[in-house]
């Protein structure tokens, strides 16, 4: 029952439905600890950061990192080690703890390569491309992007695909590479739409109606941005949760 639960907290989770993941996945962890399954308590505690960063209670999700890492090195589970690594480096790097981020998104890196998660490593690739570039360091920035992009690919990672083009647009506006913005934002905003993804139809969204206006293309910048807000309250999600990864169960 826990792991049909945890099962059906993620998928709501991936969809968006923030309120009833929360149901499912509290009760499964409810469960898990009540019958002393340790795998079981971290995976949950993982998933449960990952919808708290998705409602942009960082704190939170920070607390629950940490204790679900702490959970996976004491019982030996590598795969998610690696996830949780990840994610709370995405946590620390939006909280200000950069070195450390730093680390934790190249212990990840390393450990997915190590095990063959292709997709753990795009992931943290792609997240430690933002921290480069939030920390001004621009040749650090597109090459991991880059890199993220080939791994994205390779894993059939359709969302993060999406994730990556379209933070790769986001980096090359604030270089004023405004063609080159559009052309990654045009594709992930194609993948976006494929898959029903509102969180990054309406972030990208926004992204793009801003290169757009850079353009002096006013008429189609104010449209873009009309159909950002309206992905954005249809999602119903402040955060960023397409940084994170769940944890498989």
């Amino acid at each position: 029952e826990a792991e049909r639960l945890g099962q059906r907290g993620m998928l709501h989770l991936y969809r968006e439905e923030l309120e009833r993941a929360q149901a499912d996945l509290e009760e499964s962890l409810s469960i898990h600890r009540a019958q002393g399954n340790r795998v079981g308590e971290g995976s949950i505690l993982g998933n449960l950061a990952v919808l708290h960063n998705a409602r942009g209670d960082l704190e939170r999700a920070r607390q629950l990192s940490e204790e679900a890492l702490e959970l996976a090195r004491e019982v030996g589970n590598r795969r998610v080690e690696a996830v949780l690594m990840n994610n709370l480096g995405l946590l620390l790097s939006e909280q200000g703890g950069g070195a450390r981020a730093e680390g934790l998104f190249g212990a990840s890196i390393d450990l997915a390569e190590a095990i063959g998660d292709t997709l753990q490593q795009g992931l943290a690739m792609g997240n430690l491309a933002n921290h480069h570039s939030a920390q001004d360091q621009p040749e650090s920035a597109l090459r991991c992007y880059l890199r993220g992009l080939e791994l994205d690919r390779r894993a059939g990672n359709r969302r993060g695909e999406c994730v990556t083009l379209g933070n790769l647009g986001d980096f090359y506006i604030g270089r004023g590479e405004v063609d080159s913005a559009l052309g990654s934002l045009d594709e992930s905003l194609q993948i976006a739409q494929s898959l029903g993804y509102r969180t990054a139809l309406g972030a990208f969204g926004s992204t793009r109606a801003l290169g757009l206006a850079l353009q002096g293309r006013t008429k189609e910048a104010s449209e873009a941005i009309a159909e950002s807000l309206t992905q954005l309250e249809a999602a119903g999600n402040p955060g960023e949760s397409f940084k994170a990864r769940c944890i498989e169960l």
